[in-house]
Formats: C-alpha cells, structure tokens, sequence
C-alpha cells in the first residue's frame, strides 16, 4: 500500500501539524473476471478411473450411491430414491463400473490465442465458476500447477497463483 501523509492547519491556519503513515499490510489483486465468461472446459476422463460398484449389506453388487452434487438427473434410480425420499433419505443414483471419473483441468493452454492478460482474466472467471459448480478443480499454469481440490482454501490458493503469475 502506497505511504500516505495528512495534514492540518486547524483552527488559525497559524500551525501546520502532520504525520505520515506508512502501512505494513500487504494486498493481493485478483485478476479481474472475463465478462461474459466463458463456458468451462469440458472435463477429461481419468484413465483406468472406472468408479468402483459399492456394495450393500447383502454383500451383493447394488449399484447405487447416494446423490453426488453434479450427478445427471439420467442416473437418478427414480424408483428407489422414491422410496428413500419417503423414508426420509435423500435422492440415489446409480453406480456402475461404467461411469468414469472425470477431472476439470483449468488450463493457460486451453485459453487459446488470448493474450496473458485475457488469459488470466478468463482462468479467474473459470476458478470461480467451478467453485460455485462445487466440482474438483485443478489449475495449470506455465512451470506450475494446483492439484485438483475444491473449496474456500483452494479457490483462494488458485486466485492468489493467478495474481502473482508473471
């Protein structure tokens, strides 16, 4: 933060008394939000990441799970989260070793011909896009990456990478 000075000549105009204040914090600014954002980038399947079918009490293949934020309205098991909605429960989606694992990856190179400028404005409406979405994010930079994460520490952790990247 810039030193600031203050100063006064109250009540006469006689005496001139001032001060100046050199502040000790420090401030971070976040690139500013490409407007309209762009949408995000399409998620990439894990290799070899087949989700695994969960078993039930009967130690019998169920394949379903509980309703992940995300999760297509197509692989909601109506039937069985009907009766689990009745009881209380919450709604259920199927899981079968052919769903794959997907990861987002927000990365400079998808960015296309922007210049860096653009490029960091469109990556900060993308970290804050995904956070919202509530979905694993990971950020790749030139000579740097964040592993994908998700929550209030790692979209600050990804916001202050954009911030300080040169």
């Amino acid at each position: 933060m810039p030193t600031l000075s203050a100063e006064t000549r109250f009540p006469l105009g006689f005496f001139r008394a001032w001060t100046v204040w050199r502040p000790a914090g420090q401030v971070i600014v976040y690139p500013k939000q490409e407007r309209p954002p762009a949408p995000l980038p399409s998620a990439r399947a894990t290799p070899g990441g087949l989700a695994q079918s969960r078993r039930t009490q009967g130690a019998e293949v169920d394949g379903i799970r509980g309703y992940r934020r995300g999760d297509p309205m197509k692989l909601v098991f109506w039937k069985k989260a009907a009766k689990s909605l009745e009881a209380g429960g919450d709604l259920v989606s199927r899981d079968t070793s052919a769903s794959a694992q997907y990861e987002l990856w927000l990365d400079w190179q998808s960015c296309g011909t922007l210049s860096p400028e653009d490029r960091l404005s469109r990556l900060t409406a993308w970290v804050v896009a995904a956070d919202r979405a509530g979905v694993n994010y990971g950020l790749q930079l030139p000579g740097f990456s964040i592993f994908r994460d998700h929550g209030e520490a790692h979209r600050r952790q990804c916001l202050e990478a954009l911030a300080l990247w040169n």
